[in-house]
Protein backbone atom coordinates (compact mmCIF):
# COMPACT_ATOMS: atom_id res chain seq x y z
CA UNK A 1 0.00 0.00 0.00
CA UNK A 2 3.12 2.93 0.49
CA UNK A 3 5.50 1.20 -1.40
CA UNK A 4 3.63 2.25 -4.36
CA UNK A 5 4.68 -0.87 -6.73
CA UNK A 6 1.23 -1.83 -6.93
CA UNK A 7 3.08 -5.95 -6.47
CA UNK A 8 0.30 -8.69 -5.95
CA UNK A 9 -0.07 -10.51 -2.82
CA UNK A 10 -1.41 -14.13 -2.57
CA UNK A 11 -2.27 -15.88 0.28
CA UNK A 12 -1.51 -19.68 0.17
CA UNK A 13 -3.01 -22.02 2.17
CA UNK A 14 -1.68 -21.74 5.65
CA UNK A 15 -1.28 -17.82 5.60
CA UNK A 16 2.60 -18.22 5.82
CA UNK A 17 4.81 -15.44 4.88
CA UNK A 18 5.43 -11.63 5.46
CA UNK A 19 2.77 -9.27 5.07
CA UNK A 20 2.76 -6.72 2.25
CA UNK A 21 2.24 -3.54 4.50
CA UNK A 22 5.41 -2.15 6.08
CA UNK A 23 3.45 0.45 7.58
CA UNK A 24 0.15 2.17 8.10
CA UNK A 25 0.00 6.29 8.40
CA UNK A 26 -3.36 7.46 9.59
CA UNK A 27 -4.91 11.26 9.52
CA UNK A 28 -7.51 10.14 11.17
CA UNK A 29 -7.46 7.43 13.87
CA UNK A 30 -7.29 8.41 17.35
CA UNK A 31 -7.78 5.98 19.53
CA UNK A 32 -5.49 5.67 22.62
CA UNK A 33 -5.64 1.96 21.99
CA UNK A 34 -3.10 2.40 18.51
CA UNK A 35 0.00 4.49 20.46
CA UNK A 36 1.05 0.55 22.11
CA UNK A 37 3.93 -0.22 19.89
CA UNK A 38 3.90 -3.33 20.98
CA UNK A 39 0.70 -4.29 19.55
CA UNK A 40 1.12 -1.69 16.49
CA UNK A 41 4.37 -1.51 15.65
CA UNK A 42 3.49 -0.61 12.12
CA UNK A 43 1.09 1.72 13.01
CA UNK A 44 1.61 5.99 12.90
CA UNK A 45 -0.43 8.76 12.70
CA UNK A 46 -0.22 12.83 12.07
CA UNK A 47 -3.36 13.29 14.24
CA UNK A 48 -3.05 13.07 18.33
CA UNK A 49 -4.28 10.43 20.09
CA UNK A 50 -7.22 10.64 22.65
CA UNK A 51 -4.79 10.73 25.37
CA UNK A 52 -4.58 14.79 24.94
CA UNK A 53 -8.09 15.96 24.40
CA UNK A 54 -8.90 13.32 27.99
CA UNK A 55 -5.89 15.84 29.22
CA UNK A 56 -7.26 18.48 27.92
CA UNK A 57 -10.92 17.91 29.02
CA UNK A 58 -9.74 17.23 32.63
CA UNK A 59 -8.10 20.92 32.69
CA UNK A 60 -11.48 22.74 31.75
CA UNK A 61 -13.23 20.09 34.68
CA UNK A 62 -10.83 21.67 37.47
CA UNK A 63 -10.64 25.08 35.31
CA UNK A 64 -14.12 25.52 36.23
CA UNK A 65 -13.84 23.12 39.72
CA UNK A 66 -16.83 20.90 38.27
CA UNK A 67 -16.24 18.18 40.11
CA UNK A 68 -19.99 16.12 38.91
CA UNK A 69 -20.54 15.10 35.90
CA UNK A 70 -21.74 12.33 33.65
CA UNK A 71 -20.22 10.66 30.58
CA UNK A 72 -21.40 9.52 27.19
CA UNK A 73 -19.60 7.22 25.29
CA UNK A 74 -20.39 5.47 21.90
CA UNK A 75 -19.45 1.97 21.69
CA UNK A 76 -16.47 1.04 20.07
CA UNK A 77 -12.48 1.34 20.70
CA UNK A 78 -13.27 5.24 20.53
CA UNK A 79 -15.75 5.71 23.46
CA UNK A 80 -14.33 2.79 25.56
CA UNK A 81 -10.97 3.55 25.37
CA UNK A 82 -11.60 7.18 25.79
CA UNK A 83 -13.96 6.37 29.27
CA UNK A 84 -11.15 4.66 30.23
CA UNK A 85 -8.77 7.14 30.19
CA UNK A 86 -10.72 9.55 31.74
CA UNK A 87 -11.62 7.39 34.58
CA UNK A 88 -7.81 6.70 35.38
CA UNK A 89 -7.07 10.58 35.12
CA UNK A 90 -10.08 10.96 37.44
CA UNK A 91 -8.46 8.55 40.19
CA UNK A 92 -4.70 10.17 39.77
CA UNK A 93 -6.07 13.54 40.08
CA UNK A 94 -9.05 13.50 42.40
CA UNK A 95 -10.61 15.59 40.42
CA UNK A 96 -14.23 14.40 40.95
CA UNK A 97 -16.55 11.92 40.26
CA UNK A 98 -18.91 10.39 37.63
CA UNK A 99 -22.61 10.78 38.12
CA UNK A 100 -23.20 8.38 35.05
CA UNK A 101 -21.43 6.32 32.55
CA UNK A 102 -24.02 5.69 29.23
CA UNK A 103 -22.96 4.06 26.13
CA UNK A 104 -24.97 5.69 23.43
CA UNK A 105 -27.13 3.39 20.69
CA UNK A 106 -25.95 3.17 16.95
CA UNK A 107 -29.04 3.42 15.93
CA UNK A 108 -32.09 4.71 16.58
CA UNK A 109 -33.04 2.51 19.55
CA UNK A 110 -35.60 4.90 21.41
CA UNK A 111 -36.05 2.51 24.48
CA UNK A 112 -32.29 2.89 24.77
CA UNK A 113 -31.68 6.90 24.34
CA UNK A 114 -35.17 7.46 25.98
CA UNK A 115 -34.00 5.86 29.13
CA UNK A 116 -30.32 7.57 28.84
CA UNK A 117 -32.08 10.81 28.75
CA UNK A 118 -33.63 10.13 32.02
CA UNK A 119 -31.04 9.38 33.43
CA UNK A 120 -29.46 12.59 32.46
CA UNK A 121 -32.84 14.65 33.25
CA UNK A 122 -33.04 12.87 36.97
CA UNK A 123 -29.28 13.44 37.78
CA UNK A 124 -28.15 16.39 39.74
CA UNK A 125 -25.22 16.72 37.72
CA UNK A 126 -25.68 19.61 35.17
CA UNK A 127 -22.29 18.67 33.20
CA UNK A 128 -21.80 16.09 30.56
CA UNK A 129 -18.98 14.80 28.41
CA UNK A 130 -19.68 13.08 25.33
CA UNK A 131 -16.94 10.94 23.44
CA UNK A 132 -18.95 9.91 20.83
CA UNK A 133 -19.44 10.17 17.02
CA UNK A 134 -22.00 13.02 15.12
CA UNK A 135 -24.37 10.36 14.32
CA UNK A 136 -24.77 8.83 17.81
CA UNK A 137 -25.47 12.95 19.11
CA UNK A 138 -28.05 13.29 16.51
CA UNK A 139 -30.05 10.38 17.42
CA UNK A 140 -29.66 11.53 21.02
CA UNK A 141 -30.57 15.03 20.56
CA UNK A 142 -33.58 14.03 19.03
CA UNK A 143 -34.21 12.57 22.18
CA UNK A 144 -32.95 15.36 24.19
CA UNK A 145 -35.41 17.71 21.82
CA UNK A 146 -38.17 15.59 22.13
CA UNK A 147 -37.88 15.98 26.08
CA UNK A 148 -37.15 19.54 26.36
CA UNK A 149 -33.87 18.91 28.23
CA UNK A 150 -31.99 22.11 28.74
CA UNK A 151 -29.74 23.54 31.29
CA UNK A 152 -26.66 21.35 30.47
CA UNK A 153 -23.87 21.85 29.91
CA UNK A 154 -22.20 20.01 27.45
CA UNK A 155 -18.19 19.37 26.71
CA UNK A 156 -17.64 17.41 23.03
CA UNK A 157 -15.08 15.10 21.89
CA UNK A 158 -13.54 16.19 18.45
CA UNK A 159 -15.91 13.99 16.52
CA UNK A 160 -18.35 16.24 16.74
CA UNK A 161 -17.58 19.84 18.20
CA UNK A 162 -17.42 21.39 14.44
CA UNK A 163 -20.32 18.86 13.39
CA UNK A 164 -22.55 20.77 10.52
CA UNK A 165 -25.50 18.58 11.15
CA UNK A 166 -25.64 19.96 15.14
CA UNK A 167 -25.44 23.65 14.24
CA UNK A 168 -28.75 24.10 12.97
CA UNK A 169 -31.31 26.40 15.21
CA UNK A 170 -33.65 23.55 16.02
CA UNK A 171 -30.78 21.87 18.32
CA UNK A 172 -29.55 25.56 19.38
CA UNK A 173 -31.50 26.35 23.02
CA UNK A 174 -30.06 22.45 23.61
CA UNK A 175 -26.33 22.55 22.69
CA UNK A 176 -25.78 26.62 23.24
CA UNK A 177 -22.56 27.62 25.25
CA UNK A 178 -20.92 23.76 24.25
CA UNK A 179 -17.40 23.54 25.09
CA UNK A 180 -15.77 21.11 22.68
CA UNK A 181 -12.45 19.86 21.81
CA UNK A 182 -10.97 20.47 17.86
CA UNK A 183 -7.67 19.26 16.52
CA UNK A 184 -5.22 22.11 15.31
CA UNK A 185 -5.39 21.31 11.13
CA UNK A 186 -2.04 23.01 8.84
CA UNK A 187 -0.31 21.43 6.42
CA UNK A 188 3.37 19.33 7.03
CA UNK A 189 5.51 20.72 4.52
CA UNK A 190 6.74 18.35 2.46
CA UNK A 191 4.36 15.08 3.93
CA UNK A 192 2.59 14.21 1.00
CA UNK A 193 6.05 14.29 -1.15
CA UNK A 194 7.72 12.24 1.54
CA UNK A 195 5.34 9.52 1.39
CA UNK A 196 5.04 9.64 -2.28
CA UNK A 197 8.59 9.24 -2.34
CA UNK A 198 9.02 6.24 -0.43
CA UNK A 199 9.70 2.84 -1.70
CA UNK A 200 10.55 -0.13 1.02
CA UNK A 201 13.35 -2.58 0.08
CA UNK A 202 13.89 -5.61 1.62
CA UNK A 203 17.75 -5.55 0.43
CA UNK A 204 18.14 -2.34 1.72
CA UNK A 205 16.85 -2.32 5.61
CA UNK A 206 18.74 0.43 6.90
CA UNK A 207 17.04 2.12 4.27
CA UNK A 208 13.39 1.51 5.87
CA UNK A 209 14.55 2.19 9.02
CA UNK A 210 15.55 5.59 7.93
CA UNK A 211 12.39 6.25 6.30
CA UNK A 212 10.11 4.55 9.43
CA UNK A 213 12.24 7.30 11.81
CA UNK A 214 11.26 10.24 9.71
CA UNK A 215 7.82 9.10 9.90
CA UNK A 216 7.74 8.51 13.22
CA UNK A 217 9.08 12.10 14.04
CA UNK A 218 6.09 13.58 12.53
CA UNK A 219 3.57 11.24 14.55
CA UNK A 220 5.67 12.71 17.85
CA UNK A 221 5.73 16.20 16.69
CA UNK A 222 2.25 16.38 16.14
CA UNK A 223 1.15 14.81 19.37
CA UNK A 224 4.09 17.39 21.00
CA UNK A 225 1.76 20.41 19.80
CA UNK A 226 -1.31 19.11 20.75
CA UNK A 227 -0.12 18.47 24.00
CA UNK A 228 -0.47 22.39 24.26
CA UNK A 229 -4.20 22.29 24.50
Amino acid sequence: MTSGRGEPFQLNESCNGKPPVLGIVSYFATCSCLSNRRLFPSFFRTIPSDAFQVRAILQILRRFNWTWFGLLISDDDYGLHAARSFQSGLAQNGGGCLAYLEVLPWGKDEEVLKRIVGIMEKSTSRVVIAFAHQSNMLNLMEEVVRQKMTGLQWIASEAWTTAIVLQTPSYMPFLAGTLGIAIRRGQIPGLRDFLLRIRPDNDRQSSQDNNLVRVFTLHTDSESQANIL
